[in-house]
């Protein structure tokens, strides 16, 4: 179905509410940027890009400033850069302003392309099986908290599609998407769904992705979009003078159960070559996590689904001089392997680690390019200016109206 976001008039659209996993409205998350010309609401996201944003817009000339969440009648721009699941609709011009450009910068991942009908189907009901979703919020919410066994009976149902999910996928030949993790196909079905019921009724005026993965997908789906990866800002990091004491590092989250299969077996496979690796999956946010990627040789990126990578430890350790050694063979733009990272498969993780473990010199090689990489070429800055050259060009300052070149093409 092809998506157009003009079918309706502006004034008479519904826009989307965006709510919790519990059905809570998101308000705690909205940070507001004022100044210059242009007013923006950037909802943070759980990469905290809103402080990030803010610095990016003074630095365009528009002297943003982070302060309350107020006035959203007043707003001129949204921009939702994080995991927006929307569990309900409403008619949001009591809150944001009929001229008001909405711009989804979509970080999180989506479904991979080229799913069949079926699977669709199925991950939708994946997706619908929360009582949130079910009933009213208030009904949702007390039926999780006095009927019985509510949420085994949830996780049963979803287990469920998700194992016909899988053996759907495995029919038609995609069976390496089937190891995803039942926790991983509810979060990307639910963007799916969203994507799908809220398109034509929400006031999305322009999409843009952060990987070619997720732009495939949004492509597929009917959805125009375009290719914006994330880029860097001092807070992800950046190059200090230690010791790399640490041989291998895996910064992230366990509550994944292929992540942990993963590296049960690859820490006695790199142990075996004598090379440790160290586990930190809690905790750990800006100084002390600069601190130790600036410590580790390597960083170990595990995505969390197997088409699609994660944008933000890429950053955080080229920023910080550790070398990405990735699992999979992932479409990686802007990223180069064998340039600005190294990507293996899971049976060859542990040599691949190793080799660059240590090979100084071939290891120090790749950190180099891949630290001027993101510090010099793929800045944030470009980023925002790219989405204010399509979405809010009257914003950018004359001096800035040459649009910036793609990441990746050189300067």
């Amino acid at each position: 179905m092809q998506a157009d976001n003009h079918a309706l008039p502006r004034a008479e659209r519904l826009r989307p509410v965006l709510r919790d996993a519990g059905g809570s409205v998101i308000r705690k998350n909205l940070a507001y940027c004022g100044g210059g010309n242009l007013r923006v609401l950037v909802h943070r996201g759980p990469f905290g890009m809103g402080v990030e944003l803010g610095d990016c817009l003074t630095e365009l000339g528009l002297q943003a400033q982070i302060g309350a969440e107020d006035g959203w009648d007043e707003v001129d721009l949204v921009i939702l850069p994080a995991d927006a699941v929307v569990l309900g609709h409403e008619d949001l011009r009591r809150h944001i302003g009929p001229n008001t450009v909405v711009v989804l910068w979509q970080v999180d991942p989506l479904p991979p392309a080229g799913l069949t009908p079926a699977a669709i189907r199925l991950g939708r009901r994946i997706a619908r099986c929360h009582w949130q979703r079910l009933l009213p919020n208030r009904m949702g919410g007390a039926i999780m908290k006095y009927v019985p066994l509510a949420g085994e009976t949830v996780r049963l149902i979803r287990w469920t599609y998700t194992k016909r999910l899988k053996r759907e996928l495995r029919a038609v030949g995609h069976s390496e998407y089937a190891g995803c993790a039942e926790r991983e196909w509810g979060r990307v079905m639910a963007r799916e769904y969203w994507l799908e019921t809220f398109s034509r009724r929400s006031a999305i005026d322009h999409i843009f992705a952060t990987t070619m993965t997720k732009q495939r997908y949004l492509e597929e789906r009917g959805y125009p979009s375009e290719f914006v990866p994330m880029g860097y800002h001092k807070n992800y990091g950046e190059l200090i003078e230690m010791d790399r004491d640490i041989d291998v590092l895996f910064l992230g989250s366990l509550n994944n159960r292929r992540r942990k299969r993963l590296l049960r077996g690859l820490a006695l496979e790199l142990e075996e070559r004598g090379v440790r690796l160290t586990i930190v999956d809690r905790g750990c946010y800006g100084p002390e996590r600069q601190r130790l990627l600036n410590r580790s040789k390597v960083s170990l990126d595990l995505p969390r689904v197997p088409w699609d990578f994660g944008p933000e430890r890429f950053l955080m350790s080229m920023a910080c001089g550790s070398l990405v050694v990735s699992e999979g063979q992932l479409a990686s733009d802007p990223y180069k392997n064998g340039v600005h990272f190294v990507q293996a498969q899971a049976e060859h993780l542990a040599r691949v680690i190793h080799d660059h473990v240590v090979d100084n010199e071939k290891r120090e090689a790749i950190t180099r390019e891949a630290h001027a990489f993101v510090t010099q070429r793929l800045l944030l800055r470009d980023a925002v200016l790219r989405i204010l050259a399509k979405s809010y060009p009257s914003a950018i300052p004359n001096e800035r109206r040459t649009q910036p070149p793609a990441a990746g093409s050189g300067r």
